[in-house]
């Protein structure tokens, strides 16, 4: 399906992964490596450097793969990466399409014990992405597939 949008779309995309064999299996990139994250929970404002920031300035669609891996932590550090990132602060995703794929029925997010464990304990109400801040109150449109386009 990444490949249909590639080769349909007339924009820039970013294709990341919460792992880096899904990274490879996308022709993507590891979400962590993209916005220069730490493992573990994740810090607030993070500003990137470099290549990502600048191919976050061009980019128009954000595509993240294998999305029922990514913790909701993880989610709302994109969020607030590409908000200050873009200068939007204001704007969810600094303004820029987010597309979440996945299978809601694969693997989980991983949580480790102690402050991880915590953190989805105290603060969020579930380790899934759509229990992330930034998706309260936004209109989100959803799409189920009846064809399979797993990778050969």
């Amino acid at each position: 399906m990444i490949d249909v949008l590639r080769h349909e779309l007339d924009r820039n995309l970013v294709v990341l992964a919460p792992t880096g064999v899904a990274a490879l299996n996308v022709g993507g990139q590891t979400i962590h490596s993209f916005f220069q994250l730490p493992p573990g929970p994740q810090p607030v404002g993070r500003k990137l450097q470099g290549v990502s920031r600048d191919v976050v300035a061009k980019m128009d669609i954000l595509i993240i793969d294998e999305v029922s891996m990514v913790r909701a932590d993880l989610l709302d550090a994109i969020d607030e990466s590409l908000r200050t990132n873009t200068g939007k602060t204001g704007v969810p995703f600094g303004g820029k399409t987010v597309l979440l794929i996945g299978d809601m029925h694969q693997l989980p997010p991983v949580i480790s014990g102690g402050e991880e464990a915590r953190l989805f304990e105290e603060v969020y109400e579930s380790p899934y992405f759509f229990s992330a801040y930034c998706l309260q109150g936004l209109p989100l449109v959803t799409r189920t597939l009846t064809q399979s386009f797993r990778q050969a």
